[in-house]
């Protein structure tokens, strides 16, 4: 970025700075008794009790906050579905008895309208969404290790 792009994005910085002050001001001062208002009111004062908290705690809450947005997001469609969630080792091979367990309770799970939900890794998880056929959704998890992602 050269110097003719920092002001453009300082003014961004600013104007969304000034519209999050603004909306976090209306959020505290309403005067609205609904629950919507409440839990608003709620998450603007434990983000504002957070300030003292060490650098690597803010983060993990920063991270965390974002990622239940985002699947309110996703599953918002989906809210009148029976969800289901597989999450086991990811190292049971596919000869394994208990990996055509959790292929036969993906069927039944998808058989019964539930949609299932996987850690979309190998074994127990993969064994869920081959049983659930294309009723699912993988949410990537991470290994230190390893990382592959499992859609269908």
């Amino acid at each position: 970025m050269d110097n003719l792009d920092k002001p453009i994005a300082n003014e961004v910085v600013e104007n969304k700075t000034k519209q999050a002050v603004q909306a976090a001001q209306e959020i505290l001062t309403s005067d609205s008794k609904d629950l919507r208002s409440h839990l608003n009111k709620d998450i603007v004062m434990n983000a504002l009790s957070c300030q003292n908290l060490d650098i690597l705690d803010l983060k993990m809450i920063d991270r965390v906050m974002a990622e239940f947005q985002h699947a309110a997001r996703i599953f918002k469609p989906y809210r009148s579905v029976r969800k289901v969630s597989i999450f086991g080792s990811a190292r049971i091979a596919e000869n394994n008895p208990y990996y055509e367990l959790a292929v036969k309770f993906g069927r039944v799970m998808a058989a019964k309208k539930f949609m299932t939900i996987t850690g979309a890794a190998d074994g127990i998880m993969r064994a869920g969404i081959e049983g659930a056929s294309r009723k699912t959704v993988s949410a990537l998890i991470f290994f230190f290790h390893r990382n592959k992602l499992r859609l269908r």
